[in-house]
């Protein structure tokens, strides 16, 4: 009888312990989970209540009224931008607008570019999964086709004009978002604890984010060694200073508001 009422003892105090420890654990950064090669990742601990904030902040009724968002929506980056807007909304089937990607946008966040002709992404957030059931996103998936990665359904859909693909998935309080059936694979993968590169592997990732201060309420980790080769990225980049830009390989930048 004492020896059952110890194990049960030690059992019960095992069990506390893996608990104390789960909670106690930050979660894994959200870079682990995208595949390597990307050329930037932008990271938010909070990026829907960024998103809400913003829209119903003055500050976005003052931009969108202002002589500089004129300017920008008259460039031909906005354009370009629009167009494939545009061309990912018509794959997907429904074109998604503030209130729907607010409503797509959890908690810790993250954002890869993997090419910047194409625009081509993966997009991770942690969200409710009651939150992606009711998104329009997931009420289309029927119109999808079913994949499997990582042991997870996933669903993919390419345009037969556009040439555009989307696929997305829920996996582990994760919703992935990708712009190639590759892409959501792999991040399937890494979530069922494959040891695939990915972006917080990728030394440009890696040495930069252990040499920088606390995160800010965003950030953007940046493969400069990568962005500067692209003609796409000397084209668009605002600044026009690639010459300087091509000294270094990785960059880090954060942003709080004060």
């Amino acid at each position: 009888m004492k020896r059952a009422a110890l194990l049960c003892a030690l059992l019960l105090a095992a069990a506390t312990y893996v608990y104390l420890q789960q909670m106690a654990a930050p979660p894994a950064r959200l870079a682990s989970f995208m595949p390597g090669g990307a050329l930037v990742c932008l990271e938010a601990p909070e990026f829907g209540r960024l998103l809400r904030q913003w829209d119903a902040s003055q500050v976005k009724t003052d931009w969108l009224a202002s002589e500089n968002y004129a300017v920008f929506s008259r460039s031909n980056l906005f354009t370009k931008l629009s167009q494939v807007y545009g061309e990912y909304g018509e794959t997907a089937g429904f074109l998604p607008d503030l209130k729907s990607i607010v409503e797509m946008a959890g908690s810790q966040s993250a954002l890869a570019l993997y090419q910047i002709r194409d625009v081509e992404f993966q997009y991770v957030t942690r969200i409710a999964e009651s939150d992606v059931a009711a998104s329009p996103l997931w009420a289309i998936r029927a119109k999808f086709l079913e994949r499997q990665a990582g042991g997870v359904t996933f669903y993919q859909r390419t345009g037969a004009a556009t040439r555009r693909t989307v696929a997305f998935a829920f996996a582990k309080g994760c919703l992935i978002l990708g712009t190639r059936e590759d892409l959501v694979a792999q991040s399937l993968e890494l979530l069922a604890g494959s040891a695939n590169p990915s972006v917080a592997g990728d030394r440009w990732y890696r040495d930069a984010v252990a040499q920088a201060d606390g995160p800010g309420e965003l950030r953007l980790v940046m493969n400069l060694e990568s962005l500067v080769k692209s003609e796409y990225f000397r084209s668009y980049w605002v600044q026009r200073n690639a010459s300087a830009v091509r000294r270094y390989w990785a960059g880090v930048a954060d942003i709080t508001r004060s």
